[in-house]
């Protein structure tokens, strides 16, 4: 089931021609692409006190057996932290040097605290120091990518498909991230400022876009927020899954996770999916109501359409 063009060349035969299986209208609303959305990470980590950092419980091994114990037997101390505990969101048009206060579009980028290294090139850590970072995502990002079936896989679900991610493959991302992370590096400078001692532990060489654009290429990394495959979207405009979460032309099917979002949400999906879950039950439920009714169904329930 999905474009049968796609499935053909994989070697799959299609027994539901449904274009809209990974994929979305795009430039023109005339050509399909096998398409999805997921955030982006780039942090500006600093050294921080070994206190304020969960790096603390990779230095001391006692502490963390302690820990481990701690919240096993009792549910509480270090391990009980998220880790990422503030989150701040901005419209960065509104940031200096733009100021533009009279905007009232929606918050295009999101700051927030993480209590560790944010970033997969390790640091040199420093003997009594830890590392934390502010870390910068373009909220609702323009940029899409694709996600398709490898010719290897068709039979093997071992075999991975064929994911391009695609990020900042749209200018407006790139803009909003180089002001996202101009900001991040003030909060910093004010957070030092207050007497915080803080280090930021990979310093931008200036703050040119071409220095910007270096820094998010080289520690930038997924948001791992995959989303909008299969949208929620009318047959005839790339969908796959109508309001009811039902997938178009086959009955009794329905799909209920972060693929169905028409586009990708502001922040961590969790909570919308485990909605659009609850609702599906809720769907569900209905509809064996409905079923029961019209498994013994009179001439009254015809006319009022209830069968």
């Amino acid at each position: 089931m999905g474009p049968k063009d796609h499935l053909r060349d994989v070697g799959i035969p299609c027994v539901h021609d449904l274009p809209g299986v990974g994929s979305s209208l795009v430039s023109n609303l005339t050509e399909l692409s096998d398409e999805q959305q997921d955030h982006f990470h780039v942090p500006v980590n600093y050294y921080v006190p070994i206190r304020d950092s969960a790096h603390r419980l990779l230095a001391n091994l006692f502490l963390f057996v302690f820990s481990l114990i701690q919240f096993i037997l009792f549910g509480n101390g270090l391990l009980l932290s998220i880790v990422t505990e503030y989150f701040a969101y901005f419209h960065t048009q509104k940031l200096p040097p733009n100021h533009d206060q009279t905007s009232l579009a929606l918050p295009d980028v999101e700051l927030f605290w993480t209590a560790g290294y944010g970033s997969s090139i390790p640091p040199d850590f420093v003997h009594g120091k830890g590392a934390a970072c502010i870390m910068v995502q373009c909220c609702v990002p323009k940029s899409t990518g694709t996600v398709r079936l490898s010719p290897a896989g068709a039979h093997d679900i071992t075999v991975d498909p064929l994911v391009d991610p695609n990020y900042l493959s749209v200018p407006e991302d790139w803009q909003v991230y180089r002001r996202g992370i101009l900001f991040a590096l003030e909060v910093g400078k004010e957070m030092a400022n207050s007497g915080y001692a803080l280090e930021e532990i990979h310093p931008l060489e200036s703050t040119s876009p071409e220095d910007l654009d270096a820094f998010i290429r080289q520690y930038g990394f997924t948001g791992q927020h995959p989303l909008s495959s299969c949208r929620m979207r009318p047959l005839a405009e790339g969908g796959v899954v109508d309001q009811e979460l039902k997938v178009h032309g086959i009955r009794g099917l329905r799909i209920a996770d972060g693929s169905v979002f028409p586009t990708i949400v502001a922040s961590r999906p969790q909570a919308t999916v485990v909605m659009v879950a609850e609702k599906c039950a809720d769907f569900i439920r209905e509809s064996w109501k409905l079923d029961s009714i019209c498994n013994g169904h009179t001439d009254w329930r015809v006319k009022q359409g209830l069968c």
